[in-house]
């Protein structure tokens, strides 16, 4: 829980979000070293290979939802802003909260 503390405070949201810090906590905590598995991730231990690690973004950033040509008018913006919440695990997608919407998007 440590490491959500810090990911929360470094991002600077409220605990409301606690949900996606542990799943992000999580998820990076399988990607990095450790001793018990002699000095492998736990993902390389389980697959077999090193973790990709290209699309690692910091938890609360600032992202982008697309909104497609169909719902929006000519003059209307293409993207609204919202905040990196979650990696999507089976795809290398993530998940973002809109904070006006109050909806979760994925992109």
């Amino acid at each position: 829980m440590e490491w959500v503390q810090c990911i929360l405070d470094d991002a600077g949201l409220s605990k409301k979000y606690w949900a996606f810090a542990v799943s992000v906590a999580v998820y990076l905590k399988n990607r990095t070293p450790m001793r018990s598995v002699f000095s492998k991730t736990p993902y390389k231990a389980w697959y077999g290979m090193k973790p990709i690690l290209k699309h690692i973004h910091v938890f609360g950033c600032l992202a982008f939802i697309h909104i497609p040509k169909e719902k929006r008018k000519k003059l209307d913006h293409g993207a609204t802003p919202g905040i990196f919440v979650r990696y999507s695990i089976p795809t290398k997608l993530y998940f973002v909260y809109d904070p006006l919407a109050k909806t979760l998007h994925r992109c």
